[in-house]
């Protein structure tokens, strides 16, 4: 049985419902997966009446808002992590070792190098998510990898001593400027 997770509020701004059609461009393509949510918003309904329309709601789990045991529990047993609009989430899912698909937006392209420590795919392309996604469940190898490399790069450059050095560098210029 193949997972997937996306940890996002359901709402439009953020592109929750987004990895719903790329469900439904791998199921076009006899890939099964189930993908499961985690987090609650007001456009969940809406998600709810997307899979139903999709055909695909049987492997959809919107699971709700859960806490960080839930989470860390979860992540080691998924195939890859959905990111169409991540914050903490997509650390998160870097630090478990887990591959990630993401949006090549804000600051997603910080943390994944295409091919590399996972996939960015354009802005809101779910078709070209579904491929990414595809990739990763072909080859267990080039996915284990990713997620090991990505791993490596969020150790890095969430590194707390390295990141408490940026924000008072970040302060003292701020100070020194006024």
């Amino acid at each position: 049985q193949i997972n997937l997770l996306a940890i996002t509020r359901l709402e439009e701004k953020k592109l929750s419902h987004h990895p719903l059609y790329s469900i439904k461009e791998l199921s076009d393509k006899n890939i099964k997966v189930n993908l499961i949510y985690s987090g609650d918003g007001p456009y969940k309904i809406e998600m709810e009446n997307i899979a139903n329309y999709l055909g695909i709601q049987k492997q959809i789990f919107l699971c709700g808002n859960q806490n960080q045991e839930w989470i860390s529990n979860l992540l080691p047993e998924i195939s890859a992590y959905l990111a169409p609009l991540a914050g903490r989430s997509l650390v998160e899912a870097a630090l478990a070792g887990v591959p990630v698909v993401a949006y090549d937006r804000d600051w997603h392209s910080e943390l994944i190098t295409n091919d590399k420590t996972g996939f960015l795919v354009n802005n809101e392309n779910y078709k070209e998510m579904a491929n990414a996604i595809e990739k990763i469940l072909l080859n267990n190898d080039k996915a284990i990898s990713m997620g090991k490399q990505l791993r490596l790069r969020a150790l890095k450059l969430m590194n707390p001593e390295l990141c408490n050095k940026l924000q008072i560098k970040m302060f003292e210029e701020i100070y020194n400027s006024l």
